[in-house]
């Protein structure tokens, strides 16, 4: 497959970046539910910051998107994102 043909998601999480196993323990984590960018950060016992970039690049390629409550932000994990994290754990098991 040319490599213009494959979609940015797919690059996003299966790419050679350095960030590649952070950004699908984040997608794995919020497959459960909405969570906001410290809780993400304490389960994944990942700094905060690192986290909230990676929640930038992940929106920015729709994979989650963010609802505000309040002064609150919360990431959802969009049906791409659920897709994309599925067809990756599928990619880690065979």
């Amino acid at each position: 497959m040319d490599k213009n043909q494959i979609e940015p998601n797919f690059i996003l999480l299966l790419g050679t970046s350095k960030g590649l196993e952070s950004r699908k323990r984040i997608l794995n984590l919020l497959l459960s539910d909405a969570k906001g960018c410290n809780e993400i950060a304490i389960q994944l016992e990942l700094n905060w910051r690192t986290v909230y970039r990676h929640l930038k690049l992940l929106e920015k390629g729709e994979l989650v998107k963010v609802a505000d409550f309040g002064q609150r932000k919360f990431y959802q994990i969009t049906l791409k994102g659920e897709n994309t994290i599925k067809q990756a754990n599928k990619k880690n098991t065979n």
